[in-house]
């Protein structure tokens, strides 16, 4: 009966492998499901779904486009100044 023991072992030992593969993958799925799940929260809800780490980069986003609204605002600022001397001194040629 000793040659059928080790058969029997070694499909033990494959049963289990694959049991441990099997909780890995259903793991694996539930949390991607989770992360799906959050995202959808996300196009709809609050930012508090965001990674640390997506919050950051979301921060700095947000930092850079208010700096280039602002630039965008001074540049705006400046021609209309320029046009006005410019109109200005148009109007002394005349």
């Amino acid at each position: 009966m000793m040659p059928h023991q080790a058969p029997t072992n070694r499909l033990t030992e494959l049963l289990e492998q694959i049991r441990v593969e099997f909780d890995t993958q259903a793991g694996s799925l539930g949390d991607s499901a989770r992360e799906r799940d959050q995202m959808g929260r996300l196009k709809s809800g609050p930012v508090q779904y965001l990674t640390i780490d997506n919050r950051c980069l979301v921060q700095n986003q947000i930092r850079e486009l208010e700096l280039i609204r602002d630039k965008i605002y001074q540049l705006e600022q400046q021609h209309m100044s320029m046009k006005s001397e410019y109109v200005g001194r148009l109007g002394k040629c005349s």
